[in-house]
């Protein structure tokens, strides 16, 4: 099923939507992989590319489309028969599988006779249960009000738990081969134990007119349980393990950010100890009662450390002066705007001396919010959003591992011209800002030189303050910092902080090739 993590993020949740709406409104829905692909999108979501909240109720939405399409069809056709045998998909049901699903169909209208709602709840939870309960609800006269009654419902309940099943495969992919057997196992043995202990009460019981009939009901429920966790334990492990592979083989290439982004959380191919470093880091934040989320990547954008907080918002301040400037260059070049003269120095201007009011005449100029929608949407950066305050460019929202995803992209993604351009004017950064902010710190500590670097600073939204550092090493090392702290400290503290976890990361990733 790896062609579901193939799809552009925004067609998966209509693609599965799709095969949802087909397995409750028709009867090829007995043979369709509804629950695998709900699970499968869950694992998308919990790898930052699908919104988890548009899965489930896209999900939730088609089944009960779907449920009400079966509904529909089947007061239409014959009340003889649960399977028309004219039908293309009845003929490609061997005979046996069609006289089990009618021999089960009378108790099963039956109890929906009596519980119409109930029933319909729970057949949401059981594979071909979901496509057989319309027609079976219809068959016994069961208005399609009333059967939405608990459908609806289920449907949301079976939506969100699946997606969040695989939300949570998604983000522990790297450890899911184990754990999803283990945690399906379970299920499946207390499914087949209901089976096999009813099969036998039945085989043992006097053989009457209602013996199999009332059996039937029974241990058909318990069969479709184990098969729906046999199958969305198998879409975990498989769904999980796609991400994890395309995650950890992918490597950049021209036109292609996305392959930054997963590189970016691929586990770190470099003889490098990650955790001392880390463990410098957040001695250096905790000095001043702050944090510093920390991203490297090697020449070639692949992971050499990733922190905890990598991916954790927070607001951008002057680091959201690059975005803008890329993405005009990035305009200027496909044609769709001509930057003036002014235009350009106002770039240089944002760019080399951290200069807010040039910052203000670009993002009044030319939609600064829309610029950030954009160049995120080109780079996948999914963490990093615009203001929610109009004008108010600092509290761009984005985190660590989109930072050094759009670093590691700009020369892939720009004009080999405008990235030579950019990213020499992060090369040229003044030793004192525009405002009289010293940028002397982190990748440009005194000292380190060799760094193209953007620098960032802001205070004091929510009693916090934010100093941010984030740029290229000489030998090609993508450095990031982005650093929180209470805004009760001076910025002598934060800048101390991140001067000493600039030295922890540039030193302790020296040694990779």
């Amino acid at each position: 099923m790896s062609w579901l993590a193939a799809l552009p993020a925004c067609t998966v949740p209509v693609a599965v939507a799709l095969v949802l709406a087909a397995e409750s409104g028709l009867l090829i829905g007995l043979v369709l992989p509804g629950s695998s692909l709900v699970i499968g999108t869950g694992v998308l979501a919990g790898a930052g590319l699908v919104s988890m909240p548009v899965a489930a109720l896209t999900a939730a939405a088609a089944t009960v489309g779907g449920a009400a399409l079966g509904h529909r069809r089947a007061t239409r056709q014959s009340p003889d028969a649960l399977l028309p045998t004219g039908g293309r998909i009845s003929r490609l049901l061997p005979g046996r599988v069609r006289c089990l699903v009618e021999r089960s169909a009378s108790p099963w209208a039956e109890a929906v006779a009596r519980r119409p709602v109930r029933m319909a709840a729970a057949a949401q939870f059981a594979t071909g249960s979901r496509t057989l309960a319309p027609r079976i609800a219809a068959r016994a006269g069961v208005p399609l009000p009333t059967m939405l009654r608990g459908t609806l419902p289920a449907a949301l309940l079976w939506s969100w738990g699946l997606v969040a099943l695989g939300a949570a495969a998604g983000a522990a992919a790297p450890r899911l081969n184990g754990m999803a057997a283990a945690a399906g196992l379970p299920v499946v043995i207390v499914a087949t134990w209901l089976l096999v202990r009813r099969r036998g009460r039945a085989a043992a019981a006097p053989r009457t007119r209602r013996t199999p009939a009332r059996g039937g009901l029974r241990w058909w429920l318990p069969a479709l349980a184990a098969s729906t966790g046999v199958v969305s334990v198998t879409a975990v492990a498989v769904l999980g393990c796609c991400v994890t592979d395309a995650s950890a083989s992918e490597s950049p290439h021209p036109g292609s950010p996305s392959s930054a982004t997963d590189a970016a959380r691929a586990t770190a191919p470099h003889p490098v100890d990650q955790d001392r470093i880390l463990t410098e880091v957040e001695a250096a934040a905790e000095v001043s009662s702050g944090s510093i989320a920390v991203v490297v990547l090697d020449a070639d954008g692949r992971s050499v450390v990733t922190g905890p907080d990598a991916n954790s918002p927070i607001h951008s301040a002057s680091l959201v002066k690059v975005f803008v400037v890329a993405q005009l260059l990035a305009l200027d070049a496909a044609g769709s705007l001509s930057l003036t003269e002014d235009d350009a120095d106002l770039m240089q201007r944002a760019i080399v001396s951290s200069d807010d009011d040039a910052m203000n005449a670009l993002w009044s100029r030319h939609e600064g919010a829309q610029l950030v929608l954009d160049i995120a949407a080109t780079m996948r950066l999914t963490g990093t959003s615009p203001p929610s305050a109009a004008g108010q460019w600092g509290q761009t929202t984005t985190t660590a591992a989109d930072v050094a995803t759009f670093q590691a992209a700009v020369e892939d993604v720009l004009d080999p011209e405008d990235a030579t351009t950019l990213l020499g004017w992060m090369r040229s950064t003044t030793a004192t800002a525009a405002d009289g902010f010293d940028q002397r710190f982190g990748l440009l500590a005194q000292g380190a030189g060799g760094a193209a670097a953007k620098q960032g600073w802001m205070c004091c939204i929510d009693g916090r303050r934010q100093l941010h550092s984030a740029g290229v090493l000489g030998d090609g090392r993508f450095l990031v910092l982005l650093g929180d702290f209470p805004a009760s400290t001076s910025w002598a503290q934060p800048a101390t902080a991140l001067d000493t976890a600039a030295t922890a990361t540039r030193t302790g990733t020296a040694a990779i090739d």
